[in-house]
């Protein structure tokens, strides 16, 4: 019987790659959009504020300038959004695997995000999944925007019992 399971569990990990790498790392993708928004802004900025008194082929050199470094900024947001997650890779699969193994192999049929488990997210102190997931939206929604005592309380039990947080 042992035997059985170790099998199971081996054929899981080895089908899992694909789905860890499928999902990303939510801590990864979240601050790569936010570097990715900042440079967009920045570059969209640097383009307006070019001087229309200037001759058209300057503001035009200016433009494609500005768009290019644009364009290679996020050329290096994606390059690092990609080595970020790689470091979750195996813990990822071996979540992965357990969920799968947990779940009776209904997570490998299932919609992804019904039964993916992000360590990312876990490893970042968000055991309920990062801010966009279903329980911190939905206590999000009962509290909501109230940060009395209570509601911090809530909201970050563990930092509030070792004063971490004011609450």
């Amino acid at each position: 019987m042992k035997i059985l399971y170790a099998v199971l569990l081996a054929s899981l990990v080895l089908a899992a790659p694909q789905a860890a790498n499928a999902q990303g790392a939510g801590v990864c993708n979240r601050q790569a959009d936010e570097i990715a928004s900042k440079v967009q802004g920045d570059a969209q900025a640097w383009i307006d504020a070019i001087d229309h008194s200037l001759p058209q082929d300057e503001q035009d050199a200016l433009k494609l300038l500005f768009s290019r470094n644009r364009d290679r900024s996020l050329q290096v947001v994606d390059k690092q959004k990609e080595e970020c997650t790689a470091q979750f890779k195996d813990m990822q699969n071996m979540m992965d695997a357990v969920v799968a193994f947990y779940t009776g192999g209904l997570s490998k049929i299932l919609a992804p995000r019904m039964t993916h488990v992000d360590v990312s997210e876990i490893l970042a102190g968000y055991p309920l999944g990062g801010p966009n997931a279903l329980i911190p939206k939905f206590r999000e929604d009962v509290l909501r925007g109230d940060n009395g005592t209570i509601a911090n309380i809530v909201r970050d039990p563990w930092k509030c019992l070792t004063f971490q947080r004011k609450c």
